[in-house]
């Protein structure tokens, strides 16, 4: 190889490991939000909690979250259920002032170890069927100041339904951190 290319790929590797500490340093540097739980009342001030249930509204980055009810069916239409669809009911309100795009895989069921995926089809579906006359958050831009409802549904092994379940909602990919809301009722 001549003394040119070896130059240019060694400035290149150089450039490369700049690019991937600085990245590092900024992890470190940048403000972390945590999760807080919020009273109905558009108060965004309250008191950072950890613990969360089904009805408290929680402000995290750009969107407030509430759960607002749950249940479980064995089908939803065009789609039956491998355990049992646990379908949680969901409050989400922009309060960016930009569009936010909520997508299927910033939410998942946490029991224990284990983590459960939403099941897409059921979920839109569901959606379909229940929001006839308003659209579903999923994959559609919510406006600032906007507050819309959807319904997430999961395909979950019968017998931990009614166990120590949680909803976790990751809203971005690169946060390191997450809200996960107790739906023991």
């Amino acid at each position: 190889m001549n003394k040119w290319v070896k130059g240019c790929l060694g400035c290149f590797g150089v450039f490369v490991v700049l690019i991937i500490l600085l990245g590092g340093c900024m992890m470190f540097f940048t403000e972390k939000e945590e999760p807080q739980k919020v009273s109905d009342s558009n108060d965004t001030n309250s008191s950072k909690t950890t613990a969360f249930k089904i009805g408290d509204s929680v402000k995290f980055n750009d969107a407030i979250y509430k759960v607002i009810s749950t249940k479980n069916v064995d089908s939803v239409p065009q789609n039956k259920a491998n355990g049992t669809y646990y379908i949680v009911e969901l409050k989400l309100k922009n309060i960016s002032n930009q569009k936010l795009t909520v997508a299927y895989n910033d939410f998942e069921i946490i029991y224990g170890e284990k983590k459960y995926s939403l099941d897409e089809s059921a979920t839109w579906a569901y959606n379909n069927e229940k929001n006839k006359d308003s659209n579903s958050f999923f994959m559609q831009d919510v406006n600032p100041d906007i507050a819309s409802k959807s319904y997430v549904v999961f395909d979950l092994p019968s017998n931990i339904i009614d166990k120590n379940i949680k909803l976790r909602i990751m809203p971005t990919m690169w946060a390191d951190k997450n809200i996960e809301i107790n739906l023991q009722k």
